[in-house]
């Protein structure tokens, strides 16, 4: 029988204590001991390979392929930088020292926060739950691991891994729904990272200021594709095709509408179509690689939105399988939730344009996105773009391809999401970044110390 919240709650309470303790005993700061746990985990995702694309086929109808390149290939990629990154980072990092501190060595220490809990959704239900887990573990933390309900069979296969690995004191799995997520935010986490809506941002935060919690918040928004006049149109459309059906268009970063030049505008749709008849040769409908939208309550919503304007291709589904045709429309009311939401789906707004500036004025006029998408060949007005704009992070005649490195943050701004992730950059996430002076006292400095006298000021102005 299902725990009721009170249980959930005890249970919550019991656990936090246990890792508060256990924590308290010092072992996660040993490199060694990180480095043991991720190896182990590392192991458990191979083991569990198979298992993993299974549960993603069932929960979003995802091919063995995407499962991997998007999902299971990212977390192991991670895993391996941030093993490379422990030796590096978990030694004090010396820096230059100033003027009345030159007898004195500076140095940064790298230090976990503690106590933190990680908020998982439902879109990439492994790679955004064990992906900010191996951050969190490299840098010495312990973890509570919130997964969403929405995702029940990848959610069953997480616990399988992490349970083979971790101890419930060191990393610990939960489910449950808002009323939990809401209890867990209680809590005083030294750290709340969470994956999800703006509206749960911001819940997350308000309670997080009750215990002065740090919070890295990775959102979403409507990320903007512009196509310009003097794009490669055909790599445009490709490109464009890929990143809005990958999971369907279940992406915090996917295209989320796109504005292209008028003068192209009707080759650029065509090949849209084009590119989705040809990655799909056998037919769309009968696909084993094209996923599926995740609940019956999300279809309803995409459904209700194609009322939103005029269908000039897809717009076909089936309420059972839930399978939802990837859909161009045009001719949208800026006032409808189509434009007013992150639409989470393969439906496509389509706008044209003439000037860019008309496209900037009306990026920069709504919240920020967490990415935007820009298809030129001229440098310079890619660079008028980005400094134009803002966004959490953008591609040049790309879409979603800047979050597989790991040299670059991921992370929103503003709306769109607060701090960032990813290779060293999760580790300075996970990590509080502690300021260290070492003073010799062989020597010291008179200038600092009183009485200062009336002629001290101008020989200390000479060095600032």
């Amino acid at each position: 029988m299902e725990n009721t919240l009170v249980d959930k709650k005890q249970q919550i309470d019991e656990l936090f204590e246990q890792q508060r303790t256990f924590f308290a005993k010092g072992d996660t700061r040993l490199p060694e001991y990180r480095k043991h746990h991720l190896n182990k985990m590392y192991e458990a995702i191979v083991k569990y390979e198979k298992e993993i694309s299974e549960a993603l086929y069932q929960d979003l109808h995802k091919s063995e392929y995407e499962a991997y390149i998007t999902e299971v290939g990212l977390v192991k990629k991670e895993i391996k930088h941030q093993l490379f990154l422990i030796d590096k980072y978990s030694k004090p990092h010396r820096v230059s020292s100033s003027l009345f501190v030159l007898n004195a060595k500076s140095e940064i220490y790298y230090e976990p926060y503690g106590l933190t809990l990680i908020v998982s959704p439902w879109n990439y239900p492994f790679h955004l739950a064990l992906m900010p887990l191996v951050g969190a573990i490299a840098t010495g933390n312990c973890v509570m691991l919130k997964l969403s309900p929405d995702a029940k069979s990848t959610n069953v296969v997480i616990r399988k891994i992490v349970e083979s690995v971790f101890d419930r004191e060191y990393v610990a799995v939960l489910e449950g729904h808002r009323d939990v997520n809401e209890y867990l935010f209680s809590k005083p986490f030294e750290h709340i990272f969470l994956t999800g809506s703006p509206e749960l941002g911001k819940v997350a935060m308000m309670a997080a200021a009750n215990h002065l919690a740090k919070v890295t918040l990775e959102l979403g928004g409507k990320s903007p594709c512009i196509v310009d006049k003097d794009a490669n149109i055909e790599m445009a459309a490709k490109r464009i095709t890929f990143g809005k059906i990958i999971n369907s268009g279940q992406t915090c970063i996917a295209p989320d509408y796109i504005f292209v030049h008028k003068d192209v505008k009707q080759r650029f749709v065509d090949l849209l179509k084009k590119n989705i008849d040809d990655f799909y040769p056998d037919g769309i409908h009968q696909s084993e690689e094209y996923p599926h939208i995740v609940s019956d309550k999300a279809m309803h919503r995409l459904v209700n939105l194609l009322q939103c304007g005029d269908v000039v291709y897809g717009g076909t589904y089936d309420l059972n399988t839930r399978f939802f045709h990837p859909t161009l429309i045009e001719n949208v009311s800026l006032d409808c939730d189509l434009m007013q939401k992150e639409i989470f789906g393969p439906i496509f707004p389509i706008f044209e344009f003439y000037e860019i500036d008309e496209v900037i004025d009306f990026v920069v006029s709504r919240p920020k996105p967490l990415a935007l998408y820009y298809f030129t060949e001229s440098k310079e007005k890619a660079e008028y773009v980005l400094k134009e704009t803002s966004s959490g992070g953008a591609c040049i005649n790309d879409v979603l391809m800047h979050i597989v490195n790991p040299n670059l943050p991921f992370g929103g701004v503003q709306n769109s999401g607060i701090g960032n992730y990813h290779g060293r950059f999760s580790y300075e996430t996970f990590s509080h970044k502690k300021a260290v002076l070492k003073t010799s006292t062989l020597f010291d400095f008179f200038v600092k110390y009183p009485p200062f006298g009336k002629g001290r000021i101008n020989l200390i102005k000479r060095f600032f």
